[in-house]
Parts: structure tokens; sequence; C-alpha cells
């Protein structure tokens, strides 16, 4: 395994343990619209690091940027 959780992009296994979130509320928020949202590199399905961390540092609300919808 490697240290994924410090990686530049993050499978979903490993976003709990960066959200403290689990897989299930992850994806509620995901169908929301309230989450960053995912890339796909091939069938691989990822997420940016710097996305989920501007996500946790604006309170958990997507979009990040200013002036995004609350």
């Amino acid at each position: 395994s490697t240290s994924a959780p410090h990686a530049l992009l993050v499978r979903e296994k490993h976003l709990p343990a960066i959200t403290s979130l689990s897989r299930a509320t992850i994806r509620g928020l995901m169908a929301a619209g309230r989450f960053p949202p995912a890339i796909r590199i091939g069938r691989a399905v990822l997420w940016r690091r710097v996305d989920i961390d501007a996500w946790a540092a604006n309170g958990c609300r997507w979009p990040a940027a200013e002036g995004g919808a609350q």
C-alpha cells in the first residue's frame, strides 16, 4: 500500500481517512453536488487532493470558490 492520503490524486477508498466521513456520506454529498467532482483517468476514478483540502477548508462546502452556491 502507498501513502495515498498524501498523494496528489486520491481513490475513493482513501476518502474516508482523509475526510472522516463514511463512503455512504461521501456518495450522498456527491449526488447532491456538495463534494468536489471526481476525475477519470482510464478506468480509475480519482479526486484531486487539493480540491478535497479546499472543500474541507471551506467548511465542507462545494464549490469552494468564493461566490459559489451554498
